[in-house]
């Protein structure tokens, strides 16, 4: 065998291997960026059903619906990318089913009074309103549904707010401080108005509310008539008793 041809082999053999290597490395990127993506779309599918759970007390079936079709979404993607489910995202699918065939009606249930389970609420809805923005901008949910899921959890959004400043009132008022009481009952009254149009029930609140802001203005009103007519009764007895020193002491 001539020097040349085992050059030639040589040089072959090297691009062989060069390029056995390069491909391993290619599909070896492929594996870890399909992983990659799977992780990302598990992350995902678990973030959904956390807020799904967190929220289910107050959201509507529609609500509760798009959070179904969200998970879903990234349970087909990862189904696509080969990769086998795990423990959390079978119970993330799981709860997607039930929200889907079945979601439970809205329980009605009153928005925490306690300052930090009122941010945690209003934190996961914010995380809500985000995920709808997401989930448009990838075409997963059409646009008159991501804009009644909006809606809805503005709406929530407000409630818990009103929840705490109705909170605040009354403790201003058990401590005897009514300017501070209007104060936060004033705030829970713009809150409503931001909204807008107001079902039936927050319409009835509103109602309440300005009725009570009357009432405590009244009643501060009347105390300080009160007051200041007491003040000057005492100046007028105290100058009274002043002259009879005065005049016959």
């Amino acid at each position: 065998m001539s020097t040349s041809l085992l050059i030639a082999i040589a040089i072959v053999t090297a691009f062989a291997a060069l390029a056995a290597l390069t491909f391993s490395r290619w599909l070896e990127q492929r594996r870890l960026e399909r992983l990659r993506q799977a992780v990302q779309h598990s992350d995902n599918m678990n973030k959904a059903c956390l807020y799904g759970e967190e929220l289910s007390k107050w959201l509507s079936p529609e609500a509760l619906q798009f959070i179904a079709r969200v998970i879903q979404y990234h349970q087909e993607q990862i189904q696509l990318l080969g990769i086998p489910p795990n423990a959390r995202t079978n119970r993330a699918a799981a709860m997607a089913e039930e929200w889907q065939n079945n979601p439970p009606p809205p329980l009605n249930h009153p928005m925490p009074k306690d300052l930090k389970k009122a941010q945690a609420l209003r934190q996961s809805v914010v995380s809500l309103l985000e995920l709808v923005k997401e989930a448009y901008g990838q075409q997963i949910v059409e646009t008159n549904i991501a804009r009644q899921v909006i809606k809805e959890g503005r709406m929530l959004n407000t409630r818990i707010c009103i929840g705490v400043y109705q909170a605040r009132a009354q403790n201003a008022l058990k401590q005897n401080s009514p300017n501070q009481a209007i104060h936060f009952l004033k705030r829970a009254e713009d809150a409503l108005r931001a909204l807008g149009e107001l079902p039936h029930d927050l319409q009835e609140l509103m109602s309440a509310l300005s009725e009570e802001i009357t009432n405590l203005e009244q009643q501060r009103y009347e105390t300080h008539t009160s007051s200041r007519l007491s003040a000057e009764t005492e100046e007028l007895a105290e100058a009274d008793e002043a002259w009879k020193k005065k005049n016959y002491d």
